[in-house]
Formats: structure tokens, C-alpha cells, sequence
């Protein structure tokens, strides 16, 4: 029966064993390792050695630990979500000369970081060194580009990706829709749409509320509200766009009208929907009902945090009345 843990020294390694249970000790010079569980301890993972590469590499590169293409992946995942670019491309580096250098779902996890840390030029050069892509690579890229503000990028690859008989998936029209509703040309995200129908996910909740946004952005609510209706499940997103769409056009009633429809189907407003309804009743001078809503997000526990702060200040500044409460919000934001 195999290891559990993708990460076990060689038996046949011929380095002096420790007495611990973690392969790295607090002391970055100090190897310690527990012959009987043959684990790399994960908080250990990120160790560096003083020369500042990752210790497990070295251990790798010294051939006294035996790497899986799971170390890799678990490596870069970390990285990622740490936002740690420099020791990212150190695992980037060492995988491409390792035996799994091949394998795309490496690949594209390398692919995801860099798009994540918002190294596009690096994601793109990975990509169009891979001898193979797949739909989660085509995907990666356009997300990458989707978040971070290069929409044409991000819309250019999607017929590049159908023409190779690749199935986009609720992943890749979610971030199609984000971009194209960035767009002036309203006809590229009717056609994203239309492909949403034809591969069946408009019904899915991610690209229903996507396509919500997108509309909304467009201001064309009648076709915002024909997609919201027509999603069996709803979510935050697509709450909190039709409830910012009509707080922008000036319709505070109807923003708040879907405020206590949205509670009444059990979805807890956000910071952003608080926002909304507030921007909403600043512009229509509805004060009774934003210090009715102040009261609801202070009941809920809901913690005032700066752009909301902003909005309530904005709210009760145009009254000319409510000092108080004025104060106190501005007190709030300063705490």
C-alpha cells in the first residue's frame, strides 16, 4: 500500500534521520525527517532556505525527497492564493525541468497563477508554448484577461477556442460576459448570449447572474429582468445588479422593492447592495427609508466599511438635517 502523502523521502536516501515528525524545522538550517511517516508537514511546504529558494526544491534537486506531479500542483495553488509571484515562478522553473513537465493540468495551474497575480505577459507566454490546450487552459486565459480589464483580450479567444472544437463551460461564459458587458458594442454580448443558450447554461445561476449584470450595464432592463425571472436559482450577483441598476437610473422604488423581495426569498443583502440602496436614496432624497435601511444593515451586524460609509455620509449630508447621524457614521469609518 502506497504513501498517503504525495511527498516521501527516498528509501533509499542514504540522510541521517531525525527524531521529528516535520522534514523542516523551525531553523531553516536544520533538516529533520521521521522515518516512520515519511511526510513533509504542509506548513512546512513554504520553508526557505537562506539563500532564499524553497527548501523542498532543494531537498528534490539533493534527491532526498521523491516529488509528484501533486507537490507541484499543491506548490502552486499556495503560491497563488498568497499572491507570491517570485517563488511561484521558482516552482514554474523547477517543473519545467522535472519528468512532469508535460503534464497540462500542471500547466495550467502554472497558467491560473499568473493570471491571478495579474502577469498576464507571463500567462500568455505559457500558454502559447503548450503543445496541447484544453478547455480549462482557453478558459484560465480568458478569465485572466476578463478580471483584469482587458476584455478584447479575453473575447478574441473565444472563436479561437470554438474553431478547435473546444466546449465552453459556466466558468468560461461567466468571464465572457464580464467582459463583454465592459464593451460599447452591445451585439458582442448578444452573441456570447446566444451561445450561452445553444450549450444550455443560461438557466445555470453563475452565467444567469452574469448575463443579468451585463444587461443591466447596457441598461436594458427589460432584458436583465426576462433572465433574472427566468433563473430558477438565484444569487447575490444577480440581486445586487438589477438593485444597482435601478439605483443608477434614479428608480429608487424599484431598487427598493427588490430589497424586500431579496429578503423575503432569504439572500442576505451585501455591502454592495447597501451601498446601491443608499446611493438610491440620496438622489431621490428618500431619507425616512435610507435611515430605515441603516437601521436594517446595523440589525443584521453587517460591519460599516468605507465605500458604504461614504455613500450613508453622502446620504444624510443632502438632508441637512440628520448632524447626528452624520457624526456617527463618520465616527464609524475612522474606528
Amino acid at each position: 500500500m502506497g504513501i498517503p502523502i504525495f511527498l516521501r523521502f527516498l528509501a533509499t536516501s542514504t540522510a541521517t534521520p531525525f527524531a521529528s515528525s516535520s522534514v523542516l524545522s523551525s531553523s531553516l538550517s536544520e533538516e529533520v525527517f521521521d522515518p516512520a511517516s515519511h511526510i513533509i508537514q504542509e506548513k512546512d511546504l513554504l520553508r526557505k532556505s537562506p539563500n532564499g529558494s524553497l527548501r523542498v526544491l532543494e531537498l528534490i534537486d539533493e534527491g532526498l525527497l521523491e516529488p509528484d506531479a501533486k507537490l507541484y500542483s499543491q506548490l502552486l495553488n499556495r503560491l497563488t492564493q498568497l499572491g507570491k509571484i517570485k517563488e511561484g515562478k521558482m516552482v514554474h522553473t523547477h517543473f519545467m525541468n522535472s519528468k512532469f513537465k508535460h503534464y497540462i493540468v500542471i500547466q495550467n495551474t502554472v497558467l491560473n497563477m499568473y493570471a491571478k497575480c495579474d502577469r498576464l505577459d507571463d500567462a500568455r507566454e505559457v500558454f502559447d508554448k503548450m503543445p496541447v490546450k484544453d478547455m480549462v487552459t482557453w478558459t484560465a486565459l480568458i478569465t485572466g484577461y476578463s478580471q483584469n480589464d482587458k476584455p478584447a483580450e479575453a473575447l478574441v479567444l473565444f472563436p479561437q477556442m470554438l474553431r478547435l472544437g473546444l466546449k465552453p463551460n459556466h466558468f468560461t461564459f461567466s468571464s465572457l460576459l464580464k467582459a463583454a458587458g465592459t464593451r460599447t458594442d452591445e451585439k458582442e454580448g448578444e452573441q456570447i448570449h446566444g451561445y450561452c443558450l445553444k450549450y444550455g447554461y443560461d438557466s445555470n445561476v453563475y452565467v444567469g447572474s452574469a448575463l443579468v449584470d451585463m444587461y443591466c450595464r447596457f441598461e436594458r432592463m427589460k432584458e436583465a429582468h426576462f433572465v433574472f425571472d427566468g433563473l430558477e436559482h438565484k444569487n447575490e450577483v444577480s440581486w445586487n445588479s438589477l438593485i444597482a441598476a435601478f439605483a443608477r437610473k434614479n428608480e429608487g422604488d424599484k431598487a427598493l422593492r427588490l430589497f424586500q423581495k431579496m429578503q423575503r426569498y432569504d439572500y442576505k443583502p451585501t455591502h454592495f447592495t447597501y451601498s446601491s440602496i443608499f446611493s438610491s436614496c440620496a438622489s431621490t432624497g428618500s431619507l425616512e427609508q435610507g435611515k430605515w435601511i441603516h437601521a436594517h444593515m446595523l440589525k443584521s451586524g453587517l460591519k460599516l466599511i468605507a465605500f458604504i460609509g461614504n455613500t450613508l455620509l453622502d446620504m444624510y449630508a443632502k438632508s441637512g438635517e440628520y448632524v447626528y447621524e452624520i457624526a456617527y457614521v463618520g465616527w464609524q469609518i475612522g474606528d
